[in-house]
């Protein structure tokens, strides 16, 4: 299974709080089930998404999961910001290529793996248990 690792707080807003588009420097041609690792790092300019991130939270010391699986999406198309005017999703950021996700399914458990740049496959252990 593919995989893409994610800067927190996204990685968790994909999951969990409706972000359809990740928005990269790249186009990919890949189609298909995609595993969401969080990385080990968090975007620091990510304020309104942490904002909303502690809102879905039941206590106030819970930390974002990073250098984990988190789930699985389905990514089912890619176009650039030209080609929409960043109307496609209120995730959407100009200047940027929008990967457009549907139907996150969250895991029970979630499963530490390393995460590496661009799109890569999930350790085959660790896809065995991510795929129902």
């Amino acid at each position: 299974m593919r995989a893409l690792t994610v800067q927190q707080p996204h990685a968790h807003a994909i999951m969990h709080l409706g972000k359809n588009v990740e928005n990269r420097s790249c186009r990919t041609r890949y189609r298909g089930a995609l595993a969401v690792h969080a990385g080990l790092s968090v975007d620091p300019y990510a304020g309104g998404v942490v904002y909303e991130w502690r809102r879905t939270l039941e206590g106030p010391d819970t930390d974002l999961a990073r250098g984990v699986v988190l789930g699985v999406v389905q990514l089912v198309d890619t176009h650039h910001a030209d080609e929409c005017d960043t109307g496609c999703s209120p995730w959407a950021r100009p200047a940027a290529w929008h990967w457009v996700l549907e139907d996150p399914r969250p895991i029970g458990a979630l499963l530490p793996a390393r995460g590496h740049l661009g799109l890569w496959l999930l350790p085959a252990d660790v896809a065995r248990m991510v795929t129902p």
